[in-house]
């Protein structure tokens, strides 16, 4: 071993890159430590990163607070490569992490919670959802991230309970993209109200926005879907999260359209050219999949309506979920004088799919 650490004073980068991937795979937890010491001055991107290989297959618990050290390091490369081998350090690395998480730099202790995240065991789990009770909402966001991708459905009272109380916008939409993942009808409508207070005006933040309708779609209630989409009024510029939201709640709910509210926000959106196209083709989706909802004679002439719209606009884009509509609404005659007419391969390819 002491011949491979002096190979570390070596100006041949490869002597000490094979130095390095010797030294960890004597397996040994002494080779720790030159390995740690060389990898706070190394200069070699390539030999770095043989160190931080090996380092994840070695027994770290005597180098630890050399390694978080790192932590602190302006090189980001080193911090990254801490969290890196505490990766890998198993139960030791998260108790010695664990009593770090009161450090004074904000940085520090979310670079904990990205190691305890790739540690990833039930231990990990309980210190990460800690991190939602840190005073940095930096930290904050980490650990609703983290949680989400952990499916952490424990975590979730906590979550809403921080959503009510906080008014820093970028954590409060981690919580709602997490929620997304995680969350169950109560969570949802709990977060809704705080958004939309009963009674109340329905402005919501832009922001919240996307993952708010994603929620609400995925794991709301019924009124909790009405309640939202109807709220939301600038189609112009919100129609696309309006339409996606409606066509994934169709799915839970397939009588969703027999709302007169709901049907009438959707056919709003197809006719409107400035909410654009792919809020409009979205629209249409949604309109196909609930037409059940709706009664057939009206059914029938809104489909024949709005299809007519649609190919009428000579915008291909639009063109397609036209011929659409009007295939749904039985039109097979003007289907047929569509495909003949047009000399667009994929509007004609449609066309003779649908007959």
């Amino acid at each position: 071993m002491e011949e491979l650490i002096k190979d570390f004073k070596s100006p041949d980068e490869a002597t000490r890159l094979y130095a390095a991937e010797d030294l960890a795979d004597l397996g040994r937890a002494e080779a720790a430590v030159p390995l740690v010491y060389q990898l706070a001055k190394e200069e070699s991107v390539a030999v770095k990163n043989a160190i931080i290989s090996g380092l994840q297959r070695l027994d770290i618990t005597q180098v630890h607070d050399q390694i978080f050290e790192f932590f602190m390091s302006t090189d980001a490369f080193l911090r990254n490569g801490a969290v890196i081998i505490f990766g890998e350090g198993g139960e030791d690395a998260v108790a010695f992490l664990t009593s770090k998480l009161d450090h004074s730099d904000r940085e520090v202790r979310k670079l904990v919670l990205d190691a305890m995240y790739l540690i990833g065991s039930d231990e990990t789990l309980l210190v990460i959802r800690a991190g939602l009770f840190d005073e940095s909402p930096n930290v904050q966001i980490t650990a609703v991230e983290y949680l989400g991708c952990m499916a952490d459905s424990e975590g979730v009272a906590d979550m809403v309970t921080l959503f009510k109380e906080s008014d820093e916008p970028m954590l409060r939409a981690a919580i709602l993209e997490t929620m997304t993942m995680v969350a169950d009808a109560n969570a949802i409508t709990k977060i809704l109200t705080t958004l939309i207070p009963e009674g109340g005006s329905a402005e919501i933040d832009p922001i919240y926005l996307a993952p708010l309708t994603e929620l609400t779609a995925k794991a709301g209630e019924r009124e909790a879907i009405i309640r939202l989409a109807t709220s939301i009024t600038d189609l112009d510029l919100y129609g696309e999260e309006v339409s996606n939201m409606l066509t994934d709640a169709l799915k839970r709910f397939p009588d969703l359209l027999a709302e007169e509210t709901i049907l009438k926000l959707l056919i709003d959106i197809i006719r409107n050219p400035e909410a654009g196209n792919e809020a409009r083709y979205q629209a249409v989706e949604s309109l196909l999949l609930g037409q059940s909802g709706a009664g057939s004679k009206l059914k029938i002439a809104l489909l024949n309506e709005l299809g007519q719209l649609l190919i009428s606009n000579n915008d291909p884009a639009m063109a397609l979920p036209g011929v659409r509509l009007l295939a749904a609404a039985g039109e097979r005659d003007q289907i047929l004088k569509i495909m003949e007419d047009s000399k667009d391969e994929d509007l004609r390819e449609l066309c003779k799919e649908l007959l």
